[in-house]
């Protein structure tokens, strides 16, 4: 399983002197969402009402700082077979 996590942000905005923008999420994950260990770039369009268009983005960097857990077998105790110095 991928160790992933869910990451919150807030919406990129855009103003401009026309007074309307509309800003679009192009790329990325959506903010609430899970997402993967490394990095991750979410984009963003604003647009204007004359279709002027500017973008942004940021980067998600998730860490995975937990180590692993590893169990090793029990020891063993092993004794030679009579008369010899090896057991089989």
């Amino acid at each position: 399983e991928q160790a992933t996590a869910v990451v919150n942000f807030a919406a990129a905005t855009a103003t401009d002197d026309s007074g309307t923008v509309t800003v679009t999420q192009t790329s990325g994950s959506a903010s609430g969402s899970a997402f993967p260990i490394g990095n991750t770039t979410v984009s963003w369009e604003a647009e204007d009402l004359a279709g002027n268009t500017v973008s942004a983005s940021m980067t998600v960097t998730v860490l995975d700082n937990e180590f692993p857990d590893i169990t090793a077998p029990a020891n063993i105790k092993v004794s030679t077979d009579p008369g010899l110095t090896t057991a089989v």
